[in-house]
């Protein structure tokens, strides 16, 4: 009973293989080296025994792989392959379409005299492919406007069509460059587009269109341009730049026009423009006296006036004020503007404090945004080049006060530049850091506001004062100035004995004994307070205020202000 199972499976298995070897595939293929026609395990790279195609087919591994060469027209093919190992496939292979031309040379490019007419040949369009194809052609551009070519062309493998454009240039066609395109299109998505460059001459007599001398700034010469066109090429433009200037001839004196220089001008490429670059070193006012030669010695003048202006390129600050600067802080402050590019000499003329000493350390540099240079000693210069802002750099390490002047001088067709004067002081100040102290067994935080500038530092105090203590009917301050710290170095007990003892000494002088136990019963009360305090305050003490709190700052009976008055 077994054996005839596993003879009916066997059966099966066979008839099945059978139906699927003899199965037809639908292959589409570009004429290319390598088509895979189909991929099984039972190919195992078997040798082919039979191939019914026109075209050569061989295995690779598990695949069967066709090679169709350009030389395969266009169509269907029926085959079939079969292998040593009694694998069998039918195929219906599709040849698609397969076109690659290119039209050669890939820009068409020539001079031609206006008023003429004929042809540009050389153009040829060469087809690798398996069938034959038509190319729409379009002209674009402004050339287009000169030139015809036919609207198609035919092409075949391996045979070489040619393109005439035929150009008809009018007499009164302007000189110059015209540019185009010539497009192809092919009838399989090929396409390609190849410029057309045409340079047009002739021989009408120079126009001039425009002439521009603009002013300028000395050193900064802006180009002269003058605009000319001609039926034949322009060749030469020149002028002479003339300086008005007062002579005496006996006992008469006259202005005449005296040559400066002379300018050659320079065409700009595929334009009608001639540029040149005129003297800038002196300011005054010239005139432009010029011409324009065409090729058969045509000429055409032309006549201009420009103004060249002094350098202003430099913007001081005259007054710097330097003001408490903590002692071993660098200073940077920006004391003017260089605003074009050019050079400026700064000289120190005076420094009020020793540059290079042995016992002390003062040093002064200029700073740009190419560098710094020092300033070694007075009457010491550094050159510096614009544009840039330029700052003063300053460092000493002694408690002093300073003052110092620079000079500025630019290249000679500057302006005069007004000298900055600058001057400050250094102090010995306490650096803020950190502190927490007690007050009626509270804290009271000093937070640090650092600046190399002693006026700028210092601490920022907070505390808490609780609504509770402060009456209906009062002011804040009247209920707060007893939990104002002036003292910031020292602890709580200390400030509260030294307070105490003041306090009653001036009782004691004064005969104010009243006044003692109202302030000791405030500052009583505030400890009381303070456990209920709800909103928060902030205050900030510089680092000149920073004596023992005194009844000035608490604020009595004649100081109805105190310290938030």
């Amino acid at each position: 009973m077994n054996y005839k199972t596993t003879i009916a499976a066997s059966l099966l298995l066979l008839l099945s293989g059978l139906a699927a070897a003899t199965h037809t595939d639908q292959i589409q293929a570009n004429p290319t080296n390598k088509t895979v026609l189909a991929t099984n395990s039972t190919i195992n790279g078997s040798n082919i025994s039979t191939n019914t195609f026109s075209f050569p087919v061989r295995t690779e591994n598990n695949s069967i792989v066709a090679d169709i060469p350009l030389s395969i027209p266009v169509g269907a093919y029926d085959g079939r392959v079969e292998l040593e190992n009694n694998y069998s496939h039918n195929f219906t292979v599709q040849v698609l379409p397969y076109v690659d031309w290119t039209l050669t040379p890939d820009r068409i490019e020539d001079t031609v005299n206006v008023g003429t007419s004929g042809k540009l040949t050389g153009q040829r369009v060469s087809l690798t492919g398996n069938t034959n194809t038509t190319i729409d052609i379009s002209l674009t551009g402004n050339v287009s406007e000169y030139l015809q070519v036919t609207d198609e062309v035919n092409v075949y493998p391996e045979i070489n069509s040619s393109i005439v454009l035929q150009y008809n240039v009018r007499e009164t066609t302007e000189y110059g460059l015209y540019n185009g395109t010539l497009v192809l299109n092919g009838s399989y998505n090929n396409s390609q587009q190849v410029p057309v460059r045409l340079q047009f001459k002739d021989n009408v007599t120079p126009v001039i269109q425009d002439v521009e001398t603009p002013g300028f700034t000395a050193t900064f010469p802006e180009n002269f341009t003058v605009k000319a066109s001609d039926n034949l090429n322009i060749s030469t433009v020149k002028a002479e730049i003339l300086n008005e200037t007062t002579v005496q001839s006996g006992n008469t004196t006259k202005t005449v026009n005296e040559t400066v220089e002379t300018l050659s001008f320079t065409k700009i490429e595929n334009t009608q423009k001639w540029t040149a670059k005129p003297p800038s070193d002196t300011p005054g006012t010239f005139y432009v006296d010029g011409y324009v030669i065409d090729g058969a010695g045509n000429r055409v003048n032309f006549t201009s006036k420009y103004t060249v202006e002094k350098i202003d390129a430099v913007q001081v600050n005259n007054s710097i004020s330097l003001q408490n600067y903590r002692v071993e802080s660098e200073i940077v402050e920006k004391i003017g503007e260089i605003d074009r590019e050019t050079q400026v000499q700064i000289r120190l003329e005076s420094f009020s404090q020793p540059l290079q000493s042995p016992n002390e350390t003062w040093n002064l540099a200029i700073k740009t945004r190419n560098g710094e240079k020092f300033l070694r000693n007075e009457n010491h210069s550094v050159t510096v080049e614009g544009p840039t802002p330029v700052y003063l750099k300053l460092y000493g390490d002694t408690p002093e006060r300073f003052n110092g002047r620079l000079s500025f001088e630019g290249v000679k067709q500057h302006v005069s530049i007004d000298d900055v004067r600058f001057n400050g002081q250094y102090l010995q100040c306490k650096v803020p850091k950190k502190e927490v102290i007690t007050v009626f067994d509270r804290n009271v935080t000093y937070s640090p506001v650092n600046s190399d500038n002693c006026e700028k530092s210092g601490w920022m105090v907070s505390y808490f004062i609780s609504a509770d203590t402060v009456p209906i009917g009062s002011n804040l301050k009247q209920s707060a100035r007893v939990f104002i710290p002036e003292q910031v170095q020292e602890e709580a007990e200390e400030f509260r004995t030294e307070e105490k003892e003041r306090l009653k000494q001036k009782a004691a002088d004064n005969a104010f004994w009243g006044k003692v136990f109202l302030v000791f019963g405030l500052f009583g009360w505030g400890a009381f307070l303070w456990e209920r305090r709800v909103g928060p305050s902030f205050y900030y003490t510089r680092l000149k205020t920073t004596d023992i709190l005194s009844t000035d700052f608490l604020g009595g009976d004649d100081d109805e202000d105190g310290i938030f008055g």
